[in-house]
């Protein structure tokens, strides 16, 4: 099992990213293409890490610099004057979702992250289906796991952080 860091601008590399995030976004958790949950315009400046278990992508986790970001983070309760990491689209194939995995995925992102100040993420239920409860269980366990706890939320979209200092 190996970890590696995706070069941001190598469409090879991102189509297994975009793949894994399909898989489980789109066909698990039934987010339409519109809630950009397997491509965005953050995926040209964030940091991309894949997880390969016997030559075959099953994991992903990405994190974006929004240090600087002001109007974003004001926006979302965040001290703009922070350096600021957001953790996003983490997402492991189902057949390969399991506590082993999901640490090994994690390492380099909690080695990214320590250099930042304050680090963020949103979780929030698929736009067509609100109601929908199953990403409640992805915001409790991105608390657990990232230490994060609610900055905002409303209508099933949350956005967590901790300070780092």
């Amino acid at each position: 099992m190996t970890i590696e860091q995706i070069d941001r601008q190598d469409p090879d590399f991102l189509k297994h990213v975009y793949h894994i995030r399909k898989e489980v976004f789109e066909k698990e958790y039934n987010f339409p293409e519109e809630d950009q949950m397997t491509q965005n315009k953050w995926d040209g400046l964030s940091s991309h890490y894949l997880l390969i278990d016997g030559g075959h992508p099953v994991g992903t986790i990405s994190v974006v610099d929004w240090t600087g970001l002001t109007d974003i983070l004001t926006m979302n309760g965040i001290d703009p004057c922070q350096s600021v990491a957001k953790i996003t689209k983490l997402a492991l194939l189902k057949e390969s979702r399991n506590l082993k995995n999901l640490n090994k995925l994690l390492l380099p992102v909690y080695q990214e992250v320590s250099k930042y100040d304050f680090i963020t993420a949103n979780v929030a239920r698929p736009s067509n289906q609100p109601q929908d409860r199953r990403m409640d269980h992805i915001k409790q366990n991105y608390q657990k796991i990232f230490g994060l706890h609610e900055i905002q939320g409303q209508n099933g979209s949350w956005i967590l952080g901790r300070s780092l200092l």
